[in-house]
């Protein structure tokens, strides 16, 4: 008779990746789409995290830059989710 592996309740392991910041100090283009050994800079570390197997889920949070990014990187396994609230940056406040 086999046993099933214990419970651990509500606990996930997950990877999230912040990806919601109009980057505006690097200049015009996305800086998650700056080439980083062939490839863009966020799909790097999405590759990353997809690479370790205990991770059950990733996830990706878009703000500024959303459809650029979306349409330009390969996310393997991670999902995506977009924070409207962060589409567009203000003026910094001192």
């Amino acid at each position: 008779m086999g046993t099933s592996p214990p419970s651990r309740g509500p606990c996930l392991n997950a990877g999230l990746i912040l990806a919601a910041g109009a980057g505006a100090r690097y200049g015009e283009r996305p800086k998650l789409l700056a080439d980083l050994g062939g490839r863009p800079l966020l799909e790097q570390t999405i590759s990353a995290q997809s690479a370790v197997t205990e991770l059950e889920r990733i996830v990706v949070v878009f703000g500024a830059h959303a459809d650029a990014l979306l349409a330009r990187v390969c996310f393997v396994r991670a999902e995506s989710v977009r924070c409207p609230g962060r589409a567009v940056r203000g003026p910094r406040r001192t």
